[in-house]
């Protein structure tokens, strides 16, 4: 049985290793998509948000990732995740009878990694909506349009809200229909993993006949990162410190020497450079998470590239800006 990993401290550790130059990010939980509308900014109470989103038209369970601008002109609350409903910032969605809150299904333990925090003045979040924690299935189980609206209820002051974005969804035909009656048998959840989590053992066939579905793109980033994880903190790639592990017989201590770090992960390489070629709204945080592995690599000039191509190609994207900074960062150093 594999362990229960510590995700928040596996995280830190894994940005330690990835990042040892000047600025340290928060490696994004949300995935958003790129821009294929134009969206009117809706502004109260000095309070601004704009939603976005990209391809409109997702097949049937597909997940969608939203992204959202928020304004302030002071700081406000806004969530890492969807999973919790009590915070002044949600999503509602219209299936049809009026916008509704929505809840994202967390699988075990809750997935909120960075937690709800004080947004400072503009800033862009990104939302994965995935499995309807009320329904326990798919947020777009059926064919059909559909509408979502980001909202903050100020304490005291009216709501704000945004923009409206319309979903268009149907159903997949071959190959992806294959995927989607193998996960409806499965389970929906399997689909949905916002933070780092080994890819379950019932999806890796999947996984190795459908390697571009889109489906299976957000499973196979968090396992990626795992593994990238559980390299920089002195272990095999999927290594389980505690299994079969007794008193007697206590787990190994971890293996810090740079040699052994730089060659595990270059071990990952193959399949970060597989993952990050699949176009569609998760290559971008593909390519950031090769860029990070190359630099635990020991590729540092590889890493620029691919950050630089990140920065250029996706700017309206959170991995954009994040790899944004750290080209500026790069530049900056080499200056001095």
């Amino acid at each position: 049985m594999r362990r229960q990993r510590q995700i928040s401290n596996m995280l830190s550790s894994m940005l330690s290793c990835v990042m040892p130059r000047q600025r340290r990010w928060t490696l994004s939980v949300g995935i958003s998509l790129s821009v294929l509308a134009v969206c009117v900014p809706c502004r109260a109470a000095g309070i601004e948000l704009t939603a976005k989103a990209i391809n409109p038209s997702l097949l049937t369970g597909e997940p969608l990732v939203l992204s959202v601008r928020i304004r302030a002109d002071l700081p406000i609350t806004v969530p890492g995740d969807l999973t919790a409903g009590h915070l002044p910032f949600r999503i509602l969605v219209d299936r049809g009878a009026g916008f509704e809150p929505y809840v994202e299904h967390a699988l075990g333990e809750k997935d909120n990694l960075s937690g709800p925090g004080l947004a400072p003045i503009g800033v862009t979040r990104e939302f994965v909506l995935g499995v309807d924690k009320l329904t326990e299935d798919w947020t777009f189980p059926a064919p059909g349009t559909y509408q979502l609206v980001a909202e903050y209820r100020a304490s005291d002051g009216p709501s704000v809200r945004s923009n409206v974005v319309t979903v268009s969804v149907k159903p997949p035909a071959a190959p992806e229909r294959e995927v989607y009656v193998a996960l409806r048998r499965l389970g929906p959840a399997l689909v949905v993993a916002h933070a780092p989590k080994l890819l379950d053992e019932s999806l890796q066939p999947l996984v190795l006949q459908y390697p571009s579905s889109p489906y299976l793109q957000e499973p196979r980033l968090r396992d990626l990162q795992v593994r990238i994880g559980d390299v920089c903190s002195g272990y095999e790639p999927g290594y389980d410190v505690q299994e079969g592990r007794t008193p007697a017989n206590p787990p190994p201590g971890p293996d810090m020497r740079p040699e052994v770090v730089r060659a595990r992960a270059r071990d990952l390489v193959p399949a970060a450079l597989d993952l990050s070629s699949v176009p569609g709204p998760f290559q971008p945080d593909g390519l950031l998470t090769l860029a990070r592995l190359y630099d635990v690599s020991g590729l540092p000039e590889r890493a620029s590239e691919v950050y630089e191509r990140v920065a250029s190609e996706f700017p309206d994207r959170e991995a954009g800006r994040v790899a944004l900074s750290v080209v500026g960062d790069h530049r900056l150093g080499g200056a001095r």
